[in-house]
């Protein structure tokens, strides 16, 4: 009975332990991926970033081109 009992519980943990291993290897695959990704693609996200941040000064948006403001628009 205690026998059968502990076994039980055994084998619960044992699938427990091999889910924790799968998951710790999903996230260094992850975690893999995204450096990869960074190291590759690294500078052009952050300059996006940057420019998304600050108006556009990184290349994202024209600084020559003349917005729809009002201190833009010429008089007619």
């Amino acid at each position: 009975m205690i026998r059968s009992r502990v076994d039980e519980y055994s084998q619960i943990l044992w699938k427990y332990l091999a889910f924790l291993i799968a998951m710790n290897g999903l996230m260094l695959l992850l975690i893999l991926i995204l450096t990869v990704f960074l190291l590759l693609n690294g500078e052009q996200w952050l300059s996006s970033i940057r420019g998304i941040q600050d108006g556009g000064t990184a290349g994202l948006i024209d600084p020559n081109r003349p917005s729809n403001t009002i201190a833009h628009q010429t008089q007619t």
